[in-house]
Formats: C-alpha cells, sequence, structure tokens
C-alpha cells in the first residue's frame, strides 16, 4: 500500500498531540500537514510538546483552507472543536470526499444522528442531505462492517466510548430492562477539559474531585442515541485531579435473573478476543475479577471491563476504564482509520503501551554483587539476615560509594548510549540522569530500627516530584537504593523495598521485578504465572521461595496489596514483552485467577 497522505487541524491540542505521536510513526501514514487554529501563529510541534524534541520536530501551520486543499490529503484528522470541524468538513466535501479523501472527525459535531439533537446540543444545523447523512458512528468493536466505505468516520469521544463498551452486549442481548433507567456516573482526569481550557477549576492549585454539567452534558444524548434500547439515560461526570483516564460506573436494571455465567457470555460473545484486541474482559465466569481503573488503561489504546451482578436489587453494575486521550480519542481514531482503509486496527497502537512506558520508566537498582567484591577488597564482612544485607557503620560508605557512584553511573551511561545508538528508536530523545532515592526530596526514608542489620533503611513516603519533574522534560532516572535520614544518616535499602517506595510515591501503573531467573519458579524450575497472598505464603512455607527471593517476593506483594498497579517479577529479557503488554514471569495479585495452581500443586505435577 503507498503512505496514505495525513493532515492533522488542531495538532497543538491534547488530542492532537497524540494524533501526532501515533501518525509519525505509523507505517501506512506520512505526516504532510500540521494545522493550528487560523489565529495562531506558526511554531513547532516540539516547542509546544518539549519531550519531542530531536525526534517530531515538524512545523504547525496556522490553518489556511487553500494550503490544506493543496496537500491533496488522503486523511484530514480533526482534533478540533465541534463548530470547527463541522466547518471544514462542509467546506472541503464536496471537493474532497468524492477524490476518496477521508474525515476522521474527533469532535462531536457529527455523532447525534438527529438532526434536531445535533441543534439543541451542540447549535450546528446539519443538512440531511450534507456530511451529516454520510457520518459513521465509530464505536470500533460495534461499526466495524461500516468503515471500509465511510467518507466521515465520527469518533466517539470521553465517556460515551467506555459507557457503551460496557452497555452495548446488554442492549444488543434484549437484557435491559425496558423502559427503566440507565444510570451512567463517569470520572475523568483534568486532560477532558482540554489544553485550551480557560476554567479556574483546572488550575493545579484548584482542580479536585467534583461532578460537573449534571443532567446537562452532550454525552448524554450521545449515550442514548447509539444504545438502541428504550431505556432513559441519566449522566453525571465528575473531574479528578489527575492528568489522563476515565472509568465510568454504569447502574441498569435487567429484564429477567441472570446468572454469571450468562453475564460472561454476553461479554465474552460481544468480545471475542481475536476480534477485540484492546477490549480486555476482567471478570470471569463466577463474576469474579479485579475493576478496572485509570492507572490500567493509561497510555494504553485498551477498554478494560469488569462487572457486578446485586441479586437483591436486580440491578447489574458494569464498570470501564479508558485512557480518555486515546480510547476515548486519538487511539479510537487511529483504530478506526486503519480498518477503514483495510488495515490490522492495531497498527500503531500496540507500541503506545512500551513506549509510554519508556517515556515515563524509572529504573530502581541494587548491587550486591559489585558491593560484596568491594567490601571483601576491604576485609569488611556484611552477613545476610532475612535475605536482607546486615550494613555496619563502617561498610556503610563502601556500599554508598558502589550502588550510587560506581554502578550507578554505568546503568545511567549504558542506558544512554543505547538510546543515542538507536538501539530504541522510539526513545531515542531520552537521556537517563543517575540519582539516589533521597535526592530533591524525592522520597523519605527511615532506619529498619534493627541493631543487627546496621545502617539498613526503607522508604516510608515521599511525593515523588523531582522524578515527575524530571520524566516531564523526558529524563529516565536511574535511582540507586541508598538515602538518607532527617538527620543526614546515609541508609542502604533493599532495592525490592525500594522499588515499592518509588512506585508508591509515582502511582506507577506497573511495578516489575528483574532476576536472573524467568520469574518466581516452582520445584522443577517451571515459572508460576500468578501468585496472590495464599500462594506466596504457601510458596515461602514450603521452600519454593527461600534467601534473597524472600524481600523481592515480599515486596512485590505489598505493591501488589497497597498499589494500584500491575506487579510483575519476571527476568530481564522479559522487560520488553512486559511493557508491550505480554504476559511474562510472575505476575503478583490480589486475589488469584480462577484456575490458577498453588505453587506446591505445581512443584509435584
Amino acid at each position: 500500500m503507498t503512505s496514505q497522505r495525513v493532515v492533522i487541524v488542531g495538532a497543538a491540542g491534547y488530542t492532537g498531540r497524540e494524533l501526532v505521536h501515533l501518525l509519525h510513526a505509523h507505517p501506512e501514514a506520512a505526516l504532510v500537514g500540521l494545522f493550528g487554529s487560523a489565529d495562531s501563529a506558526p511554531r513547532r510541534f516540539s516547542d509546544e510538546f518539549p519531550r519531542y524534541r530531536g525526534s517530531i520536530d515538524l512545523d504547525i501551520q496556522p490553518l489556511d483552507m487553500s494550503e490544506l486543499r493543496a496537500l491533496e490529503p488522503d486523511a484530514i484528522f480533526l482534533a478540533t472543536p465541534h463548530d470547527v470541524s463541522a466547518a471544514i468538513v462542509g467546506d472541503l466535501w464536496n471537493d474532497l470526499a468524492a477524490v476518496g479523501t477521508r474525515f476522521v472527525d474527533l469532535a462531536g459535531g457529527f455523532r447525534l444522528p438527529d438532526p434536531a439533537l445535533a441543534l439543541e446540543w451542540y447549535g450546528l444545523k446539519n443538512d440531511p442531505s450534507g456530511p451529516a447523512a454520510h457520518a459513521v458512528y465509530s464505536l470500533v468493536e460495534h461499526a466495524r462492517d461500516q468503515l471500509p466505505s465511510a467518507r466521515l468516520l465520527s469518533i466517539p469521544g470521553c465517556y460515551p466510548p467506555a459507557a457503551l463498551m460496557g452497555l452495548k452486549p446488554l442492549a444488543d442481548a434484549g437484557v435491559l430492562a425496558s423502559g427503566e433507567r440507565v444510570s451512567v456516573v463517569g470520572i475523568s482526569g483534568v486532560s477532558g477539559a482540554g489544553r485550551r481550557a480557560a476554567s479556574t477549576s483546572t488550575l493545579f492549585s484548584e482542580v479536585t474531585l467534583r461532578p460537573y454539567a449534571i443532567a446537562g452534558h452532550r454525552h448524554m444524548p450521545e449515550i442514548a442515541s447509539h444504545l438502541g434500547a428504550n431505556a432513559p439515560v441519566v449522566f453525571t461526570p465528575h473531574v479528578g485531579p489527575w492528568e489522563r483516564g476515565l472509568v465510568t460506573t454504569t447502574h441498569v436494571s435487567t429484564s429477567q435473573q441472570l446468572t454469571a455465567k450468562h453475564i460472561h457470555g454476553l461479554f465474552a460473545d460481544a468480545y471475542p478476543a481475536e476480534r477485540t484486541p484492546f477490549v480486555r474482559l476482567l471478570t470471569d465466569e463466577a463474576g469474579r475479577g479485579p475493576l478496572p481503573s485509570v492507572l490500567g488503561v493509561a497510555h494504553t489504546n485498551c477498554c478494560d471491563l469488569a462487572w457486578h451482578l446485586d441479586h437483591a436489587s436486580n440491578t447489574l453494575v458494569v464498570t470501564a476504564a479508558i485512557d480518555n486521550l486515546l480510547k476515548g480519542a486519538s487511539g479510537q481514531a487511529v483504530q478506526a482509520w486503519n480498518v477503514a482503509i483495510g488495515l490490522q486496527e492495531t497498527s500503531r497502537l500496540t507500541q503506545s503501551i512500551s513506549e509510554a512506558s519508556a517515556a515515563s520508566d524509572l529504573l530502581v537498582h541494587g548491587g550486591g554483587a559489585a558491593a560484596d567484591r568491594e567490601l571483601a577488597a576491604k576485609g569488611i564482612h556484611c552477613s545476610k539476615i532475612d535475605g536482607l544485607r546486615a550494613t555496619p557503620s563502617e561498610a556503610m560508605h563502601v556500599v554508598a560509594d558502589v550502588l550510587a557512584g560506581a554502578v550507578n553511573a554505568k546503568l545511567a551511561s549504558a542506558l544512554n548510549a543505547a538510546w543515542q545508538s538507536g538501539q530504541r528508536q522510539s526513545v531515542e530523545h531520552l537521556f537517563a540522569v543517575g540519582l539516589h532515592l533521597t535526592d530533591g526530596g524525592a522520597a523519605a526514608v527511615e532506619s529498619l530500627g534493627r541493631d543487627d542489620l546496621g545502617c539498613v533503611g526503607t522508604v516510608v513516603g515521599g511525593s515523588g516530584a523531582h522524578w515527575n519533574d524530571l520524566i516531564a522534560c523526558g529524563r529516565v532516572p536511574v535511582i540507586a537504593s541508598i538515602g538518607s535520614d532527617e538527620n543526614g544518616q546515609l541508609l542502604n535499602v533493599n532495592a525490592d523495598d525500594a522499588a515499592r517506595g518509588v512506585a508508591k510515591a509515582v502511582n506507577a501503573p506497573a511495578v516489575i521485578y528483574l532476576t536472573e531467573a524467568a520469574g518466581v519458579l516452582d520445584h522443577e524450575g517451571h515459572t508460576i504465572a500468578e501468585l496472590d497472598q495464599a500462594g506466596v505464603v504457601e510458596a515461602m512455607a514450603t521452600g519454593v521461595v527461600h534467601t534473597g527471593m524472600v524481600p523481592k517476593l515480599n515486596a512485590a506483594l505489598d505493591a501488589a496489596m497497597h498499589l494500584d498497579a500491575r506487579v510483575h517479577i519476571a527476568g530481564i529479557d522479559d522487560l520488553e514483552p512486559l511493557l508491550a503488554g505480554e504476559a511474562r514471569g510472575t505476575a503478583i495479585v490480589r486475589m488469584a485467577s480462577a484456575g490458577v495452581r498453588r505453587p506446591s500443586a505445581c512443584a509435584h505435577c
């Protein structure tokens, strides 16, 4: 296939930024033009978004319709307000749609099929014989067959994709009680307001969790219009104090008594894994499983779905989580466009997980072997107690020099050399920065208070602000597990415990503990796929886990129980696949999935 000539209008906004990020490296897209608003000044994309300096230095031009026409685009992505999108489509439709140009509109002006509703909620007079008549509501999992012939892809945005992904299987199966209210509650991060939002309520010092637009939000008629059921919809949105990602919780009454197995079957039939790669069903046939979360979907095009059946009230509660800038906007747009032009719908979208992780990774390290060699050379012996290295005062400066000095510098230099040589081409604009735990006041560390361990500490708090500031500037903190308490006493912190503390401070969506093995191994050397708290206790009691793996597993379990994060213990070779969303190593979970065997059973199979 010849590369598609692609234009993005609205490239300086949040969804525009995501479109540029996705399409710049899309195998079938050639970005031939980026435009801002008509009254904007020319500027570089990388000046608007500094993390792209040196990687995407394209110019953003003020919108000029004649220049746009002259580019002869195959696709025009519109990340603009609804009135601007409607005007652009109206102006170009007769000239460009006839020659095959596709319009991919992320705004809401063409989402409502009833012209009366478009006028009421958007103030648009959509001519029934004009472009609106050709608009396809592009919720990909429910519009796949319509997309190849579509010239105007109306992309569902923000809350409706999440709400409808949870509701459509029920409506299509006819199990929603006729005439009974459907109640949808949504909570989104502040990026949902857009980059040019002028409201004081979106300022850093003002943002909080609060409802808004009660019974008056444009997404309410959108959900109702595309639900396909005789049920009134009540929608209550909220804004939350985080950047990106949203969750919807929907309460519905059912027309019949349903079982957990029946409900699971409805969702499994609607979203078969082989046809819906971005849908993750979290609830099993027994009605068990984790709940969706913002951190679980941030920087991905995935939709996580779960449900709970309340038999007493005959109420079904469906929860969904998506990234509002990806599956709720730009990711959905690229997914729909992929299908429309005959590509794999995952094209360029599966990388978003690994690249987002690479752009926001922190590396926490120890260096016990190197420290042992240096201590031995100086005639200092440090014993292991409960899997921790006892560190007397005479050994502390040696350990600190090795971990925060030689080992830290070697790791940071190796990462920078790899990126600069292009071994990881998608993140060549990143730079590693060597640190220790308490640099910049990012973490608080205190002694364990055990005489037998000496200068051994643990992370007890911290905001992680220093690390987040570095990440925002395209830096990757490489953090040695050395810190100092409030009195300036240097402390040696177990690297696994340090990783847990760092992950908590930055609200990390994933915590990966790397080891020489391929995860937690049973007695026969097989990797245990999953362990919950009971499984960890059993693994230790049966001797499956011992010595140095004990503190690693304890730290991983603590992270799984207290953080909203994916937690894995895996081999070094499994890092990239894990970041790309593959199942590798041992997942440490709050509650084991149905059918997962305990380690003792594995040991004797």
